[in-house]
């Protein structure tokens, strides 16, 4: 799967990032799925290699403006564009009538059916082609979930050695048996299925909204490939901030991440206060956050920028393009 960051911003937008939006999509395919929608969220797509008329699915964390302001302007797109197929948008029911009242109120008309389905109301889990997501409820203020991405792949290894044993020539046969195509050598035929193996492997992703809790990922993290978590501060902010603001620092995520065994971590969601570059030592900094993280986290880590994708291989590694 491919992780494309949108929107990196906490709150408000920066000159180089955007507000929060996460895109996934199958790296053998076109269509893909919207995480949370800050406002601009169709500037950065127009910049990818994303179609709207591809988009499947919109997932909504939370009803907070930072995360869905974008939502009237992308559906009002998509319609202008001649959009036909069906359009799910799953979110929290505050923000299924913040955008019922704003198509009702500017007069908006979609050329497509949008539909909505509240996560309050979701007892099973969801599906986005051969991909799962499972709901997770996070600790906010304000109802705020994250989304478990999990995508079995079957990963096909020759049996070498009885590829030996029977004497079967390496080459252009071996490609042919991993193909799943038998052959035939000298008026014998050799079965695919007798020296294939088939490995199924799942990869899973956990995408999060706003949490002051990571602990509230508990029951899900187990075989956690990535986790994308919000970092909006470090731990020196101050006191009463972080006490009110429901989110979670540096220090917190990466200690919850190192505990949990989780092997990649990617941080978002930064305050604009934490400039890119200080311009000088008395200013805070996304390497302040980097570097907090860090201190308690020895796995991969990245913090994310915007239009920047990740991609998870077949081997499980975290590829940065």
């Amino acid at each position: 799967m491919e992780i494309i960051f949108l929107g990196t911003s906490a709150g408000k937008p920066t000159r180089t990032r955007n507000l929060s939006a996460i895109a996934v999509k199958p790296i053998d395919s076109k269509d893909w799925c919207l995480v949370d929608c800050g406002e601009g969220t169709q500037y950065r797509i127009l910049n990818s290699n994303l179609s709207l008329s591809r988009l499947k699915t919109i997932l909504i964390t939370h009803v907070h403006g930072d995360h869905v302001y974008g939502l009237p302007g992308l559906l009002g797109t998509a319609a202008m564009d001649g959009r036909q197929n069906e359009l799910d948008l799953v979110a929290p029911i505050n923000v299924i009538k913040f955008i019922v009242s704003a198509l009702e109120n500017t007069f908006m008309h979609l050329t497509y059916k949008l539909n909505f389905i509240p996560i309050e109301e979701l007892k099973d889990e969801l599906s986005f082609g051969d991909i799962k997501i499972k709901i997770v409820k996070l600790s906010h203020g304000v109802d705020s979930y994250a989304f478990v991405f999990t995508r079995e792949i079957i990963k096909r290894k020759l049996n070498i050695e009885k590829l030996k044993e029977d004497n079967v020539p390496q080459g252009p046969l071996w490609g042919k048996l991993q193909n799943e195509q038998n052959v035939e050598i000298n008026g014998k035929i050799f079965f695919s299925k007798d020296y294939l193996n088939k490995i199924f492997i799942n990869k899973n992703t956990i995408i999060c909204g706003d949490n002051d809790n990571p602990k509230m990922l508990d029951k899900v993290i187990k075989g956690t490939d990535i986790l994308v978590h919000e970092a909006t501060f470090t731990s020196d902010a101050d006191s009463e901030l972080l006490e009110v603001s429901g989110h979670c620092t540096a220090e917190n995520i990466a200690k919850y991440a190192e505990e949990k065994k989780v092997p990649n971590l990617i941080l978002t969601h930064f305050s604009s206060r934490y400039a890119d570059v200080a311009v000088d030592s008395n200013k805070n900094s996304i390497k302040d956050i980097e570097e907090e993280a860090k201190k308690f986290y020895k796995g991969s880590l990245y913090l994310a920028n915007d239009n920047v994708i990740y991609l998870l291989n077949d081997d499980k590694i975290l590829e940065k393009k």
